[in-house]
């Protein structure tokens, strides 16, 4: 499962977020019930108002952050399964 996080800066998410006292509640909440630790992608939109292959595409300069519950290596055998 992938989860897509739209923030405002990078520093909202590795900040102000992580260093929330809801964020430490959360993890301990969920933590438990991950497979692995979070893989986390921080992306940036480097084309904006490209509408190819999907019915919306963004068109922000803002950061798009990616935080995934399982282990990148348990997302890649998930995959192979698949084939």
């Amino acid at each position: 499962m992938n989860w897509v996080v739209d923030w405002d800066s990078v520093e909202d998410h590795t900040v102000r977020f992580r260093g929330s006292l809801d964020f430490q509640q959360w993890r301990r909440l969920v933590g438990p019930h991950f497979a692995g630790p979070p893989v986390v992608e921080h992306t940036q939109c480097v084309i904006h108002g490209l509408k190819i292959g999907t019915p919306s595409a963004p068109n922000t300069d803002r950061p798009a952050h990616r935080e995934s519950p399982s282990s990148r290596s348990e997302r890649q055998a998930a995959l192979a399964s698949r084939e």
